[in-house]
């Protein structure tokens, strides 16, 4: 059947070990590609994995079950698949270097643009298993009379060309999209595959390679073979980025630009769409996102670039000024399970909606009028804000439908400006002014933000407060006003930095400054949304059973296959003893902002 494919890496022999290292996805991809996203090492990532506490935590005695039921889920849908087949799941080969996909650009049948992509995967020893299991695939399909293909020969290698649709007999159509839907942001999958007429599947030594263009597949070829020309690698934008992202085991690229041009092609109005969001945001040419696994104390480092070779306008102006890093507000209590800062110049709103205004004459004329309006009171309360916000999430135990509630504040050097603005409006809103400890708050008797969630009992029933004290204006669930104001100002009470492994997460961010920086405490968030769902489950029955016994007694023998697994399989207690705090930071520079996270391990006294 397809037997010519074993021909090229036999040939090349035992001298393919003094072979220099293949080019990788970033020089195979297309030039003007306006996506690409590489795994440098599947085996190396995986050797790093298996020296973090992650893989500790997963290999322990106490997750067997939990690893089990996973595995088993995994594979329970492909053992009909694979048993046809005659292929071992257990030993079904995996790729152990690079794997790579690139998203570009090709001219279509009718003419215009089409979506095309190259994906590469190196499978190192593993690729005669590889080819084993694609030999099993298509003479299977072969052999049903449901897959046509073509053999050819492209540069010395065997080509297999063949339509995708003829994929849907294996069932793997709705595989390739589901496994493709992560790395193709912006882009439908579905869409994708009804664009394309054909695939072509290639062998080179230890790694495979399928694309949607012949053309491109050749070209990938020839520079494989030694042709030295510019590709996607080469690229002035996409070199930009890799350097903020600096040295990682995987990433991913995306040329905004490209691909809204590629995506507006002959619509105007998506051209439209595409100009406005340049002129909010300023002109973003790309975003990356990198990770890199271990390090002393840590799980995971993750970073993340947005790419502004003229710099930021727009809103992107308002949030590039970096402060320092100093202690917590002492409303952060210890019992906070996230807490942020951020940067924003409130006093250049008024300067972005003018700009705005007079780069789009049609939306400046709605502007003109709303700011004869508006724009004195808007002046004045952005005068009095910033720069600095703060964000706050606790979770109150016991755990109820209500335990995790939210605080913004909004460092203000005259909060008078902001409270005489707010006293005109709050008749209409329907807030009740009142002193509290010699502070001025104003309440809603529900919480706006909060209108999605249902009306039950432990569910939004505080409402919505706005404070003004200790030099901050405050937003957020009336508890969280009521007890900042309490700490606002006051020295020496404990904080969030008080708990050990914060303060080390804290101080193992790089530098001393940044646009915005936060810590997250991911066990703490993990229990409240294990408790949610059941909670939520407890209040519907319980008002069904007083309006609908009958109903309920049905929801409630259904309520088992409602689990959110394997979330409600989890042990967090075992948790705990791993996993640590997030800490993350952003930072402005001369063409953009980069940003990194870390997730750390637990201190090791804790395990």
């Amino acid at each position: 059947m397809i037997r010519n494919l074993w021909v090229w890496p036999i040939s090349i022999g035992v001298a393919a070990t003094a072979v220099p290292a293949q080019p990788t996805i970033d020089r195979l991809a297309p030039a003007d590609s306006v996506f690409l996203a590489n795994l440098y090492s599947v085996q190396r990532s995986m050797e790093r994995l298996k020296g973090t506490e992650l893989w500790t935590l997963w290999q322990s005695a106490e997750v067997k079950g939990l690893r089990d039921k996973l595995i088993e889920a995994c594979k329970e849908h492909l053992d009909e698949f694979f048993e046809e087949l005659g292929v071992d799941q257990e030993t079904l080969p995996l790729p152990q270097g690079d794997l790579g996909v690139a998203v570009f650009p090709v001219e279509g049948q009718a003419g215009g643009e089409s979506v095309g992509f190259l994906l590469l995967a190196d499978f190192g020893d593993n690729a005669d298993a590889a080819l084993g299991l694609v030999d099993a695939v298509m003479e299977r399909a072969e052999a049903d009379g449901d897959l046509q293909y073509t053999e050819s020969e492209l540069l010395g290698r065997t080509v297999l060309t063949f339509d995708p649709s003829d994929l849907k007999v294996l069932g793997l159509d709705d595989m390739l999209l589901n496994d493709m839907a992560p790395v193709m942001p912006m882009v439908d999958p579905a869409d994708l595959f009804e664009s394309i007429t054909k695939l072509h599947f290639v062998r080179d030594g230890t790694r495979f390679m399928l694309c949607s263009d012949l053309g491109s597949l050749r070209a990938a070829l020839e520079v494989i073979d030694g042709d030295d020309r510019a590709g996607f690698a080469d690229e002035e934008v996409f070199l930009a980025v890799r350097e903020q992202l600096g040295e990682v085991d995987g990433y991913a690229v995306l040329l905004t630009r490209e691909l809204a041009e590629m995506l507006a092609a002959g619509n105007p109005m998506g051209m439209m769409i595409q100009q406005m969001v340049t002129r909010i945001l300023g002109d973003i040419r790309a975003v990356g996102a990198g990770f890199r696994l271990g390090g002393p104390s840590l799980i995971i480092q993750e970073r993340f670039a947005v790419y502004m070779p003229d710099g930021t306008a727009g809103l992107t102006a308002l949030i590039e000024t970096e402060t320092p890093r100093r202690d917590l507000p002492s409303f952060v209590a210890p019992d906070a399970v996230a807490y942020s800062r951020m940067n924003f110049e409130f006093d250049g709103v008024m300067g972005f909606l003018r700009d705005l205004g007079r780069a789009d004459p049609m939306l400046g004329a709605w502007l003109d009028m709303f700011l004869v309006d508006h724009g004195a009171k808007i002046e004045q309360v952005c005068a009095a804000l910033g720069p600095q916000i703060h964000n706050v999430v606790t979770l109150k135990r016991p755990i109820n439908l209500g335990s995790l509630k939210s605080l913004t504040a909004i460092r203000s050097q005259r909060p008078g400006q902001v409270e005489a603005v707010l006293a005109e409006f709050a008749p209409a809103m329907g807030m009740e002014p009142r002193d509290f400890l010699g502070h001025r708050i104003y309440s809603l008797a529900f919480n706006p933000f909060m209108m999605g969630m249902p009306a039950m009992p432990g569910v939004d029933q505080e409402g919505l407060s706005i404070g003004f004290g200790g030099g901050y204006v405050m937003i957020g669930a009336t508890s969280m006003v009521e007890d900042a104001l309490r700490a606002a100002g006051r020295q020496g009470l404990p904080t969030l930095a008080d708990d050990g492994a914060m303060r080390r997460a804290i101080r193992a961010l790089p530098g001393r400054s940044a646009i915005a920086w936060g810590l997250m405490n991911v066990v703490d968030y993990l229990e409240y949304l294990k408790n949610f769902n059941a909670m939520m489950q407890d209040q519907m029955l319980g008002q069904m059973r007083e309006f609908d016994p009958r109903m309920a007694e049905q929801m409630e023998a259904g309520r088992a296959a409602q689990k959110q697994f394997p979330l409600d399989e989890i042990d967090l207690e075992l948790l705990q003893r791993y996993l640590g705090p997030v800490a993350w930071q952003i930072r402005a520079h001369d063409e953009g902002f980069v940003g990194s996270s870390y997730l750390f391990e637990a201190p090791a006294q804790d395990n």
